[in-house]
C-alpha cells in the first residue's frame, strides 16, 4: 500500500502567525501569513520524511499538481501556495494520484454542530455530505492559521471532484488503524 503524508503547520504555524501579526512593523498581509504556514509545513514535512526514512521518498512533494513516482511506500507533501491549507493540498494530492478517500487527522474526534470546547451540548456528527457541512461550517473561505476541522476551499474541491473525507483524532492510532481496514471507528466521514 502507498500512503501521501501532508503535513500541517499545527501550533507553530499559529503561533509564527500570531506573533507576525502582533509584533511586524506593518500589518502583515494575508499572503505573508500564509508563506509563514507554508514554511511551518514544510519544517515539519522534512522531519516526517526523516523520521518514517527508509519508507519515504526521498524529497517532500512541493507540488500537489506533480505526481511523483511512488516508488516507497510514504510520500510526504507540505503546504504550497497561498490562499489555502494543507487540507487544500491533500485532496489535490488525492486527486493527482487517482485516489477518493483522504484521512485528516486532527485533535478532535468528531466534526461538531459548535465548538465543543465551549459548548457543551455540541453535537458529534459520524456522517455528513458536502453540503451539511458547509452549512455547519458557515464560512467560505481560508484564512491563515484558520482552525477549522476541514478547510472551506478544500472542502469545495473535495466536493467538485467526488472525494470523501474522513475526520478523525490524530492521538488515537488503533481507531485510524480501524478506519483504514474498513472497521466501525470513532470520526465523521464527510462525502458526496
Amino acid at each position: 500500500e502507498k500512503f501521501v503524508i501532508v503535513t500541517g503547520g499545527g501550533g507553530p504555524c499559529r503561533a509564527y502567525v500570531h506573533a507576525a501579526t502582533a509584533l511586524a512593523s506593518k500589518k502583515p498581509s494575508q499572503t505573508d501569513l500564509h508563506w509563514i504556514g507554508i514554511m511551518a509545513t514544510k519544517l515539519n514535512a522534512e522531519f516526517f520524511r526523516v523520521l518514517f526514512n527508509p519508507f519515504t521518498h526521498p524529497i517532500v512533494s512541493g507540488d500537489p499538481t506533480v505526481k511523483l513516482p511512488l516508488t516507497k511506500p510514504i510520500l510526504i507533501g507540505a503546504g504550497y501556495a497561498p490562499g489555502h491549507s494543507t487540507d487544500m493540498d491533500s485532496v489535490i494530492l488525492a486527486h493527482t494520484y487517482g485516489s477518493t478517500r483522504v484521512m485528516n487527522l486532527t485533535n478532535i474526534d468528531y466534526v461538531y454542530s459548535a465548538d465543543p470546547r465551549k459548548d457543551k451540548t455540541a453535537k458529534p456528527f459520524h456522517d455528513l455530505s458536502w453540503k451539511e457541512y458547509k452549512k455547519i461550517l458557515g464560512i467560505k473561505k481560508h484564512a491563515a492559521a484558520a482552525h477549522v476541522p476541514f478547510d472551506p476551499v478544500a472542502t469545495d474541491f473535495a466536493q467538485r471532484h467526488g472525494l470523501s473525507v474522513t475526520i478523525l483524532n490524530g492521538a488515537k492510532l488503533s481507531n485510524m488503524r480501524k478506519a483504514l481496514r474498513g472497521e466501525s471507528f470513532v470520526g465523521t466521514t464527510l462525502h458526496p
